[in-house]
C-alpha cells in the first residue's frame, strides 16, 4: 500500500471507491499523544476499524483520495457519472420549500430558484429525502408529516400524524481543551509547517468510561467504547470554516440576504477568507487541542418548526449532557484528557492553556487553572464548553412496522410511515447515533437505500446494476 494508506486485513474491503488514508508523514506530536494515551490505559492498537475491535489508539483514518484531498460523497460517488448517466441531473443553489403530496402520496418537491420563482419537480415513482437530520424532519413537518397538534398550531394542513418526526435527536457532544505550544517549540510549528490534505485530526483513542461500564452491567451486554479522544494539531486553515459556522450560527440565522437566508456556501467562503489572513494562520500553526466526543449519550433533543415559513431555520434543542449520567461521563473524559496533558510525553507540547480567547477559556464559576480545577468546576466547565460535532442523528428514525408512531417515523426499508412514495436516506434514519463519526455511516445508508429501492422496484440485483455504471 502507499504511504499513509490504511491496510486492508481480513474483514475489511479494499476494492471500493473510498481508500482511507492516515496522516503522512505523521507529525511528532502524534507519537507523544499515542504514548500518553497508552500511559493512561489506552493501548496502541492501530486500525480501530479492523477486525481487532475499536478500543485503543492509533492514527486517524481520513476520507481522502490518493492526492490527499477530501474524498466526499459527491466527488466520490456522483461526480464521476455526471457526464455518462443520461438519467442523472444535479441542480445546485435551489431551495426545497416543501414536499408535494396528492392525498397521502408524495409526488414531488416544490423548489425556490435563485430568482425567487417557484417550480415543482415531479417524481414518476418516489421521492428520496436526504436533507440531513435537521432539515429532513423540518421538510417533513413543513409538508404536513409530523405531530398533528404541533402542525395545527402553525396552521400547516395535516398529511400524516407521525409524532416521531423531529424527536429523539442525538449528537456526539464534544469537549475541546485547547492549548498553545510553549515558546521553545513555536518555531518548529510555523505557518510553513501547516500541511495540506488533513483537517488537523491526527491521533485518536477509543476508550470506555466507568459510567458506561456500569450501564453495561445493568443491561447485561457490552456496548463498545463510549469515548473518542482526539488530538487536533497542524491545522489545515480550512478547518476554521467550522469555527466560523459554530461561532456565527446564531448571528447569521437572523441576517437575510434579500429574501433568502445565508447559504452554506456563503458561510464557507467567509471562513476561507478569514483562514487565509496571516494573523489567523500564525495562531492556527501554534494551536493544538485534545477533545473528547461522547458516543453513547442518553440525552435526547428535538427539532421543531419555528414557523410555517420554509426559510425560517428550525428550532434545534440538542440537550447535550441534560441527563446527569452524560454529564458524569464527560467530566470523567475531561479528567482523562487533563492527565494526558499533565503527565507523559504530550506534556512538553503544552504551553498556554488559554489558547483561544473567548472559546470556553475560563470557568463560569470563576477563573481557575485547568490543572487545579475541582470536580465542581469541571462540571461547570463541561456545561459551558460542550458543543456539537455536527453528528446529528435519529430525528426520522426507522423501526419495526408495528412500532408506535411516536418512536419510529420510518419502516425498516426507510419508507415514511403514514404516506406512500417517500423515503428518507440520511443520518436521521438511525435508531441510535453510531459510535463513530457519521460520515461513513451516512454513505452506507445511501448505499443501502439504493439497494432497497432497486429491490422494491424489481430493477435487478444491486451488484449487477452498480457494476454497469
Amino acid at each position: 500500500s502507499s504511504e499513509g494508506a490504511v491496510a486492508a486485513p481480513a474483514g475489511r474491503g479494499s476494492s471500493g471507491e473510498l481508500s482511507p488514508q492516515t496522516p503522512w508523514p505523521p507529525p511528532p506530536e502524534i507519537g507523544a499523544f499515542l504514548e500518553s494515551a497508552e500511559l493512561h490505559g489506552i493501548p496502541q492498537t492501530g486500525d480501530y476499524n479492523g477486525p481487532g475491535g475499536q478500543a485503543g489508539s492509533g492514527l486517524v483514518e481520513q476520507s481522502v483520495d490518493k492526492a490527499r484531498t477530501r474524498a466526499d460523497a459527491f466527488n466520490t460517488f456522483v461526480e464521476p457519472y455526471l457526464r455518462t448517466r443520461p438519467n442523472l441531473a444535479v441542480a445546485s443553489e435551489g431551495f426545497v420549500r416543501r414536499l408535494v403530496f396528492d392525498g397521502t402520496h408524495c409526488v414531488g418537491v416544490e423548489v425556490q430558484l435563485n430568482d425567487g420563482s417557484l417550480t415543482e419537480v415531479r417524481a414518476s415513482s418516489e421521492v428520496i429525502l436526504s436533507a440531513g437530520a435537521l432539515q429532513s424532519p423540518q421538510l417533513l413537518m413543513l409538508s404536513g408529516v409530523g405531530d398533528a397538534k404541533a402542525l395545527a398550531s402553525l396552521g400547516i394542513p395535516l398529511v400524516a400524524d407521525v409524532p416521531a418526526v423531529g424527536q429523539h435527536l442525538q449528537d456526539h457532544p464534544v469537549i475541546p481543551v485547547p492549548f498553545t505550544l510553549p515558546d521553545n517549540l513555536a518555531d518548529e510549528f510555523g505557518v510553513e509547517s501547516i500541511p495540506t490534505g488533513t483537517s488537523g485530526l491526527n491521533g485518536i483513542a477509543f476508550w470506555k468510561t466507568e459510567v458506561d461500564k456500569q450501564r453495561d452491567q445493568g443491561r447485561g451486554s457490552e456496548s463498545g467504547c463510549d469515548m473518542e479522544t482526539i488530538l487536533v494539531s497542524r491545522f489545515d486553515p480550512g478547518l476554521l470554516v467550522k469555527v466560523v459556522v459554530s461561532k456565527a450560527e446564531a448571528w447569521l440565522s437572523n441576517i437575510r440576504s434579500g429574501s433568502r437566508p445565508w447559504t452554506e456556501r456563503a458561510v464557507v467562503r467567509l471562513g476561507r477568507w478569514l483562514s487565509q489572513t496571516e494573523a489567523v494562520k500564525k495562531d492556527i500553526a501554534r494551536t493544538m487541542y485534545v477533545a473528547t466526543e461522547y458516543n453513547h449519550p442518553i440525552s435526547r433533543g428535538t427539532v421543531a418548526l419555528r414557523s410555517a415559513d420554509p426559510l425560517a431555520p428550525p428550532l434545534v434543542d440538542c440537550a447535550w449532557v441534560r441527563d446527569p449520567s452524560d454529564l458524569d461521563a464527560m467530566v470523567e473524559s475531561v479528567k482523562k484528557m487533563r492527565e494526558m496533558l499533565r503527565t507523559g510525553p504530550l506534556a512538553k507540547f503544552v504551553g498556554d492553556m488559554q489558547a483561544l480567547p473567548g472559546i470556553h477559556s475560563t470557568f463560569a464559576s470563576g477563573p481557575a487553572p485547568f490543572f487545579e480545577a475541582s470536580d465542581a468546576q469541571l462540571r461547570d466547565f463541561v456545561r459551558h464548553a460542550v458543543g456539537t460535532t455536527w453528528h446529528y442523528s435519529c430525528t426520522a428514525r426507522m423501526g419495526a412496522p408495528d412500532a408506535p408512531l411516536s418512536e419510529a417515523a420510518l419502516d425498516p426499508r426507510l419508507r415514511v410511515r403514514g404516506v406512500t412514495g417517500l423515503r428518507v436516506a440520511d443520518q436521521s434514519v438511525t435508531p441510535f447515533v453510531v459510535s463513530a463519526n457519521t460520515n461513513a455511516s451516512s454513505m452506507m445508508i445511501g448505499d443501502k437505500a439504493a439497494k432497497l429501492i432497486l429491490q422494491d422496484h424489481r430493477l435487478g440485483p444491486f451488484r449487477e446494476v452498480r457494476s454497469a455504471l
